[in-house]
């Protein structure tokens, strides 16, 4: 069984200072958007050179504060996270 490692960083502070948690290290791409709850989430598949597997994360806004959800997760069960969430 392989191990998932998740990481959830909240962010009240706006896109355009230094504490924006939203940039990670690698290549990433834009894979999905999902709308809930009429908030779109943006799936992004992330890619280090030095590293096998990817990292996905999910990035919304809610309310005024930037979420982040990410790690070395299976895209489907992240996908699945994302669907049960309550906000």
């Amino acid at each position: 069984m392989k191990d998932n490692i998740l990481l959830f960083y909240i962010d009240k502070q706006n896109k355009d200072v230094a504490s924006d948690i939203s940039s990670l290290n690698g290549m990433e791409k834009i894979i999905d958007t999902i709308e809930r709850d009429e908030t779109d989430i943006i799936i992004k598949e992330l890619r280090d050179e030095e590293d096998e597997s990817f990292t996905y994360a999910a990035n919304w806004t809610y309310e005024g504060t930037s979420y982040t959800l990410s790690g070395k997760i299976e895209l489907d069960e992240l996908k699945k996270i994302i669907k049960y969430m309550k906000f």
